[in-house]
């Protein structure tokens, strides 16, 4: 896609949040609900309590999707989830993990998945992919059926994510592409295969796809043991996409705070400076039309109308006045030379010019110019001098 189409998605998309958040404000705000009842907002309408905000937390970090326009009251805390307290493995988990001599795969496709509203297919292209290959996958497994059994796959309905990750025996992670198990994924350096859904998920994992760090399958629906197979060979067998992935992670680990630590930081600044009005955008203040720029819009559009009808009004004063003929003589005389023509055989009368004038016009034409060229091949004709011979002839009578 091109940067215009790009640009113009990212637009439109967030034209459509401003105006869902803005008209949804109105409504409620004619309604008189989402009143807030705590802390000092008491009695005040969400709109109203919006605009005292003093600091904003995202979990997120600029490294792992595309730049953000932040203002300084928004502070980035991704990975504040992650922690480095270790929690020790079940025994038949490690059992399971330690009989894999080629690396285990780990998969945690989400809460919603494995249920009546993930495709069937799906689970049963995975198993009998990895049952086929002896491939060992430990899989979190939720929450609805009984999953099929194998040896070679360990089904739990939680399991400590980050232990699994940081394990050194990890091969590749099969997620579904959420915020929270991207970040924990290029946390620990490891390498993803995203299989998405819904278009939060697609979007985390588009971007990362684009960089080479993992491989991303949007439709489950047509996801086919040919897929499968050739996207778990490549990213396990590529080391491009090791490497890649190692570069990420350590552009992700290297702050100057901790997220907890950026966390404690900012609330006490906030404290210190009672609020810190400073940190608030102008644009909390305005009106959204105001946000988008379209009061300058209208302006310029107002501006070059009136410009242009002054333009109009100053030719109208420096134009002649029209010409209004008084008889058919003025019509005639107003006209361009080349519509009328003054008749020789009718006492010079000035009549308009007509299909034969100009038929007569390129006749005496083409005889002129044929008389010039015999002139040029035959030289000049010699007309009989009458008048002398004339003379002659007196002169002899009189002889």
């Amino acid at each position: 896609m091109s940067p215009f189409w790009e640009r113009y998605k990212f637009w439109l998309l967030d034209t459509l949040v401003e105006w869902t958040l803005y008209w949804n404000e109105i409504f409620h705000d004619m309604m008189g609900s989402y009143d807030i009842k705590h802390f000092s907002c008491a009695g005040k309408t969400l709109a109203e309590s919006r605009k005292q905000i003093a600091l904003i937390f995202t979990n997120h970090h600029f490294s792992q999707s595309l730049i953000r326009p932040n203002v300084p009251a928004i502070v980035e805390i991704g990975g504040i989830h992650i922690s480095d307290y270790k929690v020790n493995l079940l025994p038949d988990l490690l059992r399971h993990i330690n009989t894999a001599e080629n690396g285990f795969i780990y998969i945690n496709l989400g809460s919603s998945y494995n249920c009546s509203d993930v495709p069937t297919g799906l689970t049963n292209i995975l198993y009998d992919y990895f049952t086929t290959n002896r491939m060992f996958v430990v899989w979190r497994w939720a929450y609805c059926i009984e999953p099929p059994t194998s040896p070679f796959i360990y089904y739990q309905t939680w399991l400590d994510q980050a232990a699994l990750l940081s394990n050194p025996d990890l091969l590749a992670f099969i997620t579904h592409g959420s915020q929270n198990s991207l970040t924990e994924g290029i946390h620990y350096n490891v390498k993803m295969l995203a299989i998405t859904t819904t278009p939060e998920q697609m979007a985390n994992a588009e971007y990362l796809a684009a960089q080479g760090a993992m491989l991303h399958l949007r439709d489950v629906e047509v996801v086919s043991p040919q897929m499968l197979h050739f996207s778990l060979y490549n990213l396990i067998h590529d080391p491009t996409f090791k490497q890649v992935a190692a570069t990420l992670s350590e552009k992700y680990r290297d702050r100057p705070l901790t997220p907890r630590q950026t966390v404690l930081y900012w609330a006490n600044y906030v404290l210190r400076y009672r609020g810190a009005v400073h940190l608030r955008s102008p644009a909390v203040d305005m009106h959204y039309f105001q946000r988008i720029g379209l009061d300058f819009v209208l302006v310029s559009l107002a501006l070059l109308l009136a410009f242009y009808i002054a333009i109009a009004q100053v030719r109208k004063l420096f134009k002649p006045p029209p010409f209004t003929p008084k008889n058919q003589y003025d019509y005639i005389m107003a006209a361009p030379a080349d519509m009328y023509k003054i008749d020789e055989t009718k006492n010079y009368q000035i009549r308009p010019t007509s299909s034969d004038d100009t038929a007569g016009e390129e006749t005496a034409g083409e005889d002129k110019a044929r008389e010039a060229v015999e002139e040029d091949v035959a030289g000049p004709v010699m007309q009989p001098n009458r008048p002398r011979q004339r003379k002659n002839i007196q002169k002899n009578k009189r002889k």
